[in-house]
């Protein structure tokens, strides 16, 4: 954690407001093998959506 980048804590931290949309929609219907899944999958959606979310955060100031 001390090499850890501004940019890495961000991300993380989309990583995990990605994950906890994920939770949300689930409705309590995720079971615990399946958190396996949705952390995977909370990772491809962080990769897909990660670059446009830093450009308008950017843009923002």
């Amino acid at each position: 954690k001390e090499s850890a980048t501004s940019d890495d804590v961000v991300r993380a931290t989309f990583q995990a407001h990605v994950m906890l949309h994920m939770l949300r929609e689930s409705e309590g219907t995720l079971s615990s093998s399946n958190i396996e899944a949705a952390v995977a999958e909370s990772s491809k959606r962080t990769h897909a959506l990660y670059d446009d979310f830093k450009q308008q955060a950017n843009s923002k100031g």
